[in-house]
């Protein structure tokens, strides 16, 4: 406790000079609560009947749609995001100190767009290209040692060297990061950190500090969803309750609390842990709580407040099933747990089983494609649980059993997996034992040939999928062979200009969501200032990206 008093004391100090407004206004806290008053086991939607979140709710308007033009690529699979973020506050924010990971004597070249020129630079033996690996599909966020202590990292789409984006006292637990690049990270005393300046949460009512204990950002990057939950003391956490719960904060930091967790078993025990995991679109997300019956999943209306189950607990007891995600494009709901994967109905609660008992498969972490496919990890199973290595797993719409894409993975630890933003590749994070904080990461490719990442990366733990541009980089257009990069008004809109192959632009902001593609504000060499989408589909039928980052 007495390292976070020392964080907070010298990263407060730095708030206050930096960020003066962001958390205050005049002498009062912008923070406002509401408190829940039915247990998510019912299954009807439950409404704060004080909620005051319309006050500080986005009120961005989409753009009219313009008419379609046959220029424009079709739709990505992609899911879609919400309309543009809050503009963030005034406030500068300072750039976190960025190292290299075990660096070598001389840094390598690249050749201009990202990527590592052979054979130059030192000691190369420590960190070295990857063969017959030009680029990542996305840029990869991900958690490694630093002096001892877990740290946030990410390394660039083009395989440049990975660069150190947190600078914490503590270990880092956790992150998430925004579709623009914004970062938020979770540390070992409890603390986060928010786009590079430390938040300070409301004490309870006895003085104590509650911890922060997961986040997300929303599609947009305009809110952030975090749970706060009080350390107990002499087993009670009664004194919590003042402050405990699911939150959102807007970039102006004014903060809600949208469930208020409730440790009075006369009145409905529920305890939110969180993870958060918000839906494509950004009006609610899932969040994980414990009940007096076992752990389940709720879902959180950002506007009305609404706390729903994800399903109905007479037909499915809370623990039965151990992860819930959202369908990438939003629509269904997918749990897994035991030998069962099953998609629910929002808007029903009604249950369609995907993988049977009778599958012989021990499933964990089920998701579910816009394309109706489903992919999970799977074993042999036990009299208990999984009995032997975990395999990566597809089932298309329609097969009649799920198909192994990997090769044996660890048995014993856990397993991370994350497809790209077009579902065509796929980056699988194993760990050794149980507990362990880093793994080992591999990308299985286009072509199914597995490349190890470690020599670029080190041990990896947490990994995430970020924007592989962000406002304020340069990039170079990659148009498909023949064609041009239309510059346009606004998303969809008219044309104002078009980039051939290999042109410079400077991201201005986004990305935007429209017709199922995201769109970057770029600036050209003439000055021009518009939207261009960030994918296309080439002359092989698969995705490309038009903007690749220059280094």
């Amino acid at each position: 406790m007495r390292h976070r008093s020392l964080s907070l004391l010298l990263l407060g100090v730095l708030g206050a000079v930096l960020a003066g407004c962001t958390f205050t206004r005049g002498e009062e806290p912008i923070v406002v609560t509401a408190t829940l008053s039915v247990p998510l086991t019912l299954p009807a939607t439950v409404t704060l009947e004080s909620a005051t979140l319309a006050a500080v709710v986005s009120t961005d308007v989409p753009t009219p749609a313009p008419t379609a033009t046959d220029e424009e690529p079709s739709p990505s699979p992609a899911p879609p995001t919400e309309t543009p973020a809050l503009t963030p506050s005034d406030t500068p924010t300072p750039a976190p100190t960025r190292t290299v990971l075990r660096p070598p004597t001389v840094l390598p070249l690249d050749d201009g767009s990202g990527r590592l020129v052979p054979d130059t630079g030192t000691n190369q033996t420590v960190f070295r290209p990857i063969p017959d690996l030009e680029a990542l599909p996305e840029t990869l966020y991900f958690l490694s040692e630093q002096a001892g202590l877990a740290q946030v990292w990410r390394l660039p789409y083009g395989l440049g060297y990975p660069e150190q984006l947190s600078l914490s006292f503590t270990a880092v637990t956790a992150f998430d990061v925004a579709p623009d690049g914004k970062l938020a990270y979770l540390t070992a005393d409890g603390g986060m950190v928010i786009d590079g300046l430390p938040f300070l949460p409301p004490n309870t009512a006895d003085g104590r500090l509650p911890h922060v204990t997961a986040l997300a950002w929303s599609p947009a990057g305009d809110w952030l969803a975090y749970v706060l939950s009080t350390p107990a003391v002499d087993g009670s956490r009664a004194a919590g309750q003042d402050v405990d719960g699911v939150w959102i904060r807007n970039m102006a930091g004014q903060a809600v609390r949208l469930g208020a967790s409730s440790y009075d078993p006369g009145e409905g025990y529920r305890h939110f842990t969180g993870p958060i995991e918000w839906r494509p679109g950004g009006a609610e997300f899932l969040v994980r709580l414990d009940l007096e019956a076992g752990s389940a999943y709720g879902r959180v209306d950002i506007e009305s407040g609404a706390l729903t189950p994800v399903w109905d607990a007479s037909a499915l007891a809370p623990g039965a099933f151990e992860t819930a995600h959202w369908s990438v494009n939003g629509n269904a709901i997918i749990t897994s747990g035991a030998r069962e994967a099953l998609r629910i109905e929002p808007g029903t609660l009604g249950a369609q089983t995907l993988v049977a008992e009778d599958s012989d498969l021990w499933i964990e972490d089920a998701r579910q494609f816009a394309n109706g496919t489903l992919t999970f990890l799977g074993s042999a199973t036990g009299d208990s649980g999984p009995a032997g290595p975990r395999r990566l797993y597809l089932l298309p719409p329609g097969a009649d059993r799920p198909q192994a894409v990997s090769g044996e993975l660890s048995a014993e630890g856990a397993v991370d997996f994350l497809w790209d933003h077009f579902g065509e590749q796929v980056l699988i994070v194993t760990y050794d034992a149980p507990g362990d904080l880093m793994g080992t990461a591999t990308l299985l490719g286009l072509d199914g040939t597995q490349h190890d990442l470690s020599p670029l990366t080190g041990p990896v733990g947490a990994p995430k999928w970020g924007p592989h541009v962000k406002p304020g980089d340069s990039a170079r257009v990659q148009a498909t062979q023949g064609e041009s990069l239309n510059v346009r008004a606004q998303p969809g809109g008219q044309i104002l200009v078009q980039l051939a192959n290999g042109v410079r632009v400077t991201i201005l902001g986004g990305p935007r969501q429209y017709e199922g593609l995201r769109w970057w504000q770029v600036r050209t060499p003439d000055g021009i200032a518009g939207w261009t989408a960030e994918s296309v589909t080439n002359a092989s039928g698969r995705r490309q990206w038009t903007l690749l980052p220059t280094g």
